[in-house]
């Protein structure tokens, strides 16, 4: 967040969504936009916490994060369906169907929303129709969010493999072997790619050369690493199985 949190926190309000929440919620234009786990797509305000609309998804929603671009939210759920919602009132403006769950979130990238499925694909779906542009099949499930940077979608994914995909067309520019599974999303900073994996590593590889660069793991126990990380002030951060939150250069 850009704003500096107060000295002293208290809570400004709460919604009972009477459902665990697995994923993350996204605020647009004062409005906080969330999944429960019973397949609800909540609309809360972000001043008083009141709801605005409900939209049922018919399937269990789970780490899929909704995205919010043009006046539409999107979301993923567990039976395979990709939603985009009006906004302004919660309506259904379509679905589109892929083969097993999806828990990869969403990503809106020049008019193609980019997201993976549990049915071992990427999807390129057009923004505005719902039709599918392109999918590109890997060798495992795709569990991590995309991340896209000049026109090109990354993706670390569970057959150990990070793989660079191009938006407009789905064709893949090119693939690093990452030796190891993992189920987090890929940080994309400038030309370096970080993420860590279930083999108790955090890896970080150069794009320019298509290779690691270097690889931490610590020594006195064995964890996954499942987190996004994050970078500021130099460093690397992020949170492992281990209950503990690390910190590198």
């Amino acid at each position: 967040s850009a704003s500096t949190a107060p000295e002293t926190l208290k809570v400004l309000w709460s919604y009972d969504t009477k459902h665990v929440i697995d994923s993350s919620p996204a605020i647009v234009g004062g409005v906080v936009y969330v999944g429960a786990g019973n397949g609800d797509l909540l609309a809360l305000d972000l001043a008083s916490g009141k709801l605005r609309w409900k939209y049922t998804t018919g399937n269990l929603i789970g780490e899929s994060s909704p995205s919010v671009g043009d006046g539409v939210v999107y979301v993923g759920d567990l039976g395979g369906l990709l939603h985009a919602v009006n906004i302004k009132d919660g309506s259904k403006l379509w679905t589109f169907q892929t083969g097993s769950e999806i828990k990869s979130s969403p990503v809106i990238a020049d008019g193609v929303i980019v997201f993976g499925s549990y049915d071992s694909r990427l999807y390129g779906i057009d923004a505005k129709t719902g039709k599918e542009r392109w999918k590109v099949q890997t060798n495992g499930m795709v569990h991590a969010t995309p991340a896209v940077q000049n026109g090109v979608a990354f993706i670390a994914g569970c057959d150990a493999v990070l793989r660079a995909i191009r938006v407009t067309d789905g064709k893949e520019v090119y693939q690093i072997e990452a030796g190891a599974y993992t189920g987090a999303s890929a940080l994309i900073d400038g030309n370096r790619a970080y993420f860590g994996t279930f083999n108790n590593e955090v890896l970080a590889f150069d794009l320019e050369r298509k290779r690691g660069v270097w690889r931490y793991a610590p020594q006195d126990r064995q964890f996954p690493f499942y987190s996004f990380a994050a970078i500021g002030d130099g460093h690397l951060v992020l949170g492992g199985r281990d209950k503990f939150g690390h910190a590198l250069d």
